[in-house]
């Protein structure tokens, strides 16, 4: 086993990895920009300890609406993807008829003159999956929320009860 040899191909791993995510990064980020803002605002006052119930509703009513616009954008990434995808598939095509020789070295040949367009092709749908994570967590987030406003009014309304006020 060459020691040399593994820690040179684990070092470009991590290079192209950090090119790709910066990739990834670049295109999600347009996406994500007001979505990951409110999410952080939000994670900024819980590690204050400082959300009142006001505040709460507030989230419970405006954390919907990022959602939805998140959503929207989900779809946008997802036209982006299937065009990467598309773009890849006619530059391969591409590729593999302007190639010459035997079925496997034009395929080969292809792969090879078609390694950016995969790039993109597998950025644009590791983006995808990721804004819809963010999506599906923000989600999480609401129920959490809307769970720890539905259990502040049963508590208020039962001590109301408890004192005549209701």
């Amino acid at each position: 086993m060459d020691k040399e040899k593994i820690k040179k191909l684990l070092d470009d791993l991590d290079n192209n990895s950090n090119s790709v995510n910066k990739l990834v990064d670049s295109i999600i980020g347009k996406y994500t920009k007001d979505l990951d803002e409110y999410i952080e605002n939000i994670r900024d006052k819980i590690n204050d300890d400082n959300l009142s119930d006001v505040e709460l509703d507030r989230i419970t009513v405006e954390l919907p609406v990022y959602i939805y616009f998140a959503n929207e954008k989900l779809e946008n990434l997802g036209v982006e993807s299937d065009l990467a995808k598309s773009m890849k598939s006619e530059a391969y095509s591409n590729s593999y008829l302007n190639a010459e020789g035997t079925i496997p070295e034009r395929e080969s040949s292809a792969e090879l003159d078609t390694v950016e367009e995969e790039v993109i092709e597998k950025a644009h749908r590791r983006a995808y999956k990721k804004l819809q994570q963010k999506v599906e967590k923000a989600e999480n987030i609401y129920t959490g929320v809307k769970k720890v406003v539905d259990k502040r009014t049963r508590e208020l309304t039962l001590s109301n009860m408890t004192r005549g006020d209701g």
